[in-house]
């Protein structure tokens, strides 16, 4: 590769980077019609709560995640209104951002590409790629940490030789919002922290100069966090809350998994393969890129200089990426969201070098379109079916329709609970917060989020902080009774909430009964009060 070119402000490639943004745009377009998620459903409730009747996220919910995503959702539902549609709008906002990140940061790193190509190239194949992970794994909180992760970065590089002080401020700033979308990407300060001693090293600084800068990244990294702490205690978060939260992610919820995994091959070996084989089965053109560019870096001695720096901090980016990805010890394709993005820019340097610079323009029109369009083919080849069905049967239609096509019941239920309750009147939509936003309606506890409230040990028994929680909510629902319980049928009823039911509620009828969905596997049951 050849060493990175600086391209002042009056020859930046504003026309390619529109042309990649408008790209991005058309082939993210579809996910307009995607609908909601539980995950995403989860946040739009609680935001809605906090906007709608100044509930904050510690009185509405009991996931104890820290709120970045809460604080970003709130954007979305202020500006374009409480509807699936809004959540869309503000996800597609915040994909553009990350398209144009993405197009700089590739282009930072691609040889003497012919006008942007790799830029170009790797905007549109992230922008494939996260269509890809169809409704329900996309505006997950991977996909909306990405932009920070990206703007740390660019505050590094940025502010790499002047101004040292005010970078390492955003960097660790920008790092500290990463977290607080969600706490696994930790990671990334380290890396940002052995980055600036290595800076701190060849510049041969003092050791006060050095403590500075790292407790300056620390403070930084750790604002945020504080900021939300600070928040959550005006909005009456106090010890008790933090401590069962505390409680449940290291005794209960972290347990869960780890007490299941035995042997070595389960323990240390079977989440690597998996991510393995997906790597394998999809999005292959991204992933052979990445890595044909990080053995061609590893093996160039000329990278050097700025260019050395954005190889470092990307490829540091994407080893946090991947840390988050295994310590969640799940397998999820959302959880690729941030890896996929950086891996994006690497496959976008490595195929922009096939395409020397000329100063032809036909030989763009020509060759490096016809390129452009093969490499972003290859990409869209390794679809999932159904999301290629979903695109091309029910985009650019009826919303409605689109709806009806992913989560019918949802939608029908929601409508069924609007219009048989009162704006004032409570919901008990247990583990179905999608029910509770669609239809506008508060829940009477914080425990909404029933799987929390349903982990047993490996004896079969209930810890006591789950038991603890269940007479919370069957506290909550004797102080405010729903007018609805809709419960999954797949689950028990615990003691309390049992006795609640047979003395106060009566059975009206089953999702299946209202929609005539009598091939779901999945179903569940409307109580009604007495």
């Amino acid at each position: 590769m050849a060493d990175i070119r600086e391209i002042s402000p009056a020859k930046y490639p504003y026309g390619a980077l529109c042309f990649s943004l408008l790209l991005g745009a058309l082939i993210l377009s579809p996910s307009l019609w995607f609908d909601l998620g539980a995950d995403q459903a989860y946040y739009n409730y609680v935001a809605w709560a906090w906007l709608e009747h100044g509930l904050p996220p510690c009185k509405t919910n009991n996931l104890c995640d820290l709120p970045g995503v809460i604080f970003l959702t709130l954007p979305a539902l202020k500006i374009f209104g409480a509807n699936v549609l809004a959540l869309r709008l503000w996800d597609l906002f915040i994909q553009l951002a990350n398209l144009g990140m993405i197009f700089h940061l590739a282009n930072r790193l691609r040889p003497q590409s012919a006008h942007y190509t790799g830029g170009i190239i790797a905007s549109g194949l992230y922008a494939l790629f996260y269509l890809g992970l169809g409704h329900w794994n996309t505006a997950q909180r991977d996909g909306w940490a990405l932009p920070f992760l990206l703007l740390s970065a660019l505050s590094y590089l940025h502010f790499y030789k002047k101004q040292i002080g005010l970078g390492i401020f955003l960097t660790g700033l920008m790092t500290g919002m990463a977290f607080i979308m969600k706490p696994t990407f930790a990671l990334t300060g380290l890396v940002y922290s052995l980055l600036y001693l290595r800076r701190a090293w060849k510049a041969e600084s003092s050791w006060k100069r050095i403590f500075l800068e790292q407790f300056c990244l620390l403070l930084s990294c750790l604002l945020p966090l504080i900021i939300s702490l600070f928040i959550f205690r005006l909005s009456g978060a106090g010890f008790d809350y933090w401590q069962d939260c505390w409680e449940f992610l290291t005794r209960v919820y972290a347990l869960r998994n780890i007490e299941t995994q035995q042997g070595i091959y389960n323990k240390y070996l079977h989440l690597p393969a998996l991510l393995v084989y997906d790597m394998l089965k999809k999005d292959q053109v991204i992933w052979l890129g990445a890595l044909l560019t990080l053995i061609y870096a590893i093996a160039d001695d000329r990278l050097r200089g700025e260019r050395l720096e954005t190889f470092l901090a990307l490829t540091g980016i994407w080893a946090a990426s991947l840390f988050s990805h295994l310590v969640q010890t799940m397998n999820l394709p959302y959880h690729m969201s941030s890896m996929a993005g950086i891996s994006t820019i690497f496959a976008g340097a490595f195929y922009g070098s096939l395409f020397p610079q000329t100063a032809s323009r036909r030989a763009w029109s020509s060759s490096t379109a016809l390129g452009i369009v093969i490499i972003l083919g290859l990409e869209t080849a390794s679809f999932n079916r159904k999301e290629l069905k979903f695109v091309a049967r029910y985009a650019f239609r009826s919303l409605e329709t689109a709806y009806m096509f992913q989560e019918p019941w949802y939608h029908r239920t929601a409508e069924y609970i609007k219009s048989h309750t009162e704006p004032d009147q409570y919901v008990g939509a247990f583990g179905y917060c999608k029910i509770l936003f669609l239809a506008e309606r508060l829940a009477p506890t914080r425990q909404t989020y029933l799987t929390h409230l349903l982990i047993k040990n490996p004896r079969g028994e209930y810890p006591p902080l789950e038991i603890k929680w269940q007479n919370q909510l069957c506290d909550d629902v004797t102080k405010r009774p729903p007018v609805y319980i809709v419960w999954p049928d797949q689950f028990e009823f615990f003691g309390c909430l049992k006795k609640i039911l047979d003395n106060h509620y009566l059975l009206e009828t089953k999702i299946t009964d209202i929609h005539g969905l009598e091939d779901r596997l999945e179903t569940a049951s409307i109580y009604r009060r007495k």
